[in-house]
């Protein structure tokens, strides 16, 4: 609808101009350009309020090019939606990809720290049962005895730093699904 209005527009300036031509004018004074462009004001009203009337020759070029250029945007819109959805696609498959990739590192990380905590834990255990077997059959030599606790006491520790690193765990990831915004985690993101 703007090209034909456009188009109108200059189709009555350039009839003006040779109008002017025809009589014989090669140039124009302020005034006379003046007075012109009032003219052309004054058409540009007239078409707004359709006063002008179009020939059949370019009402029909109009609707033609206006069917054109609603085709020319329908398949370009379809076209924009089909590239759309193939990102989004490929997008999904992405995150879903990566979303496999973390859940498959939390399984590994958990899997390390029961690990840990149960080979600790059993170590502790069994060092428990030998000192205990040591403690009943040499009752005579306390010192030998309580040379072992240094070791005893470091399964304990790795039971202790397991089940610890399980808690921490657990923290992040809940840290992590509410953001920071959560009272319980502000104090492990650090802002500057």
């Amino acid at each position: 609808m703007a090209e034909s209005r456009y188009s109108e527009i200059f189709r009555l300036m350039r009839q003006d101009i040779n109008g002017a031509k025809n009589q014989g004018l090669e140039s124009f004074t302020i005034d006379q350009l003046f007075s012109w462009v009032d003219r052309v004001e004054i058409a540009l009203g007239d078409l707004d309020a359709g006063q002008i009337e179009e020939t059949p020759a370019e009402k029909q070029e109009r609707i033609k090019r206006d069917h054109d250029y609603t085709v020319s945007m329908t398949q370009w819109i379809e076209e924009v939606k089909h590239v759309n959805a193939s990102n989004l696609e490929g997008i999904k498959f992405h995150q879903a990809g990566q979303l496999e990739v973390f859940r498959g590192a939390i399984r590994f990380a958990e899997i390390a720290l029961k690990s840990a905590v149960l080979i600790n834990g059993g170590a502790a255990v069994a060092f428990l049962a030998f000192i205990g077997t040591l403690w009943t059959g040499t009752a005579e030599n306390p010192e030998s005895i309580m040379k072992l606790s240094g070791p005893l006491m470091m399964f304990v520790w790795g039971v202790f730093l397991g089940a610890l690193s399980s808690g921490l765990a657990y923290l992040t990831q809940i840290c992590y699904a509410e953001g920071a915004h959560n009272e319980l985690c502000s104090f492990l993101v650090y802002e500057e």
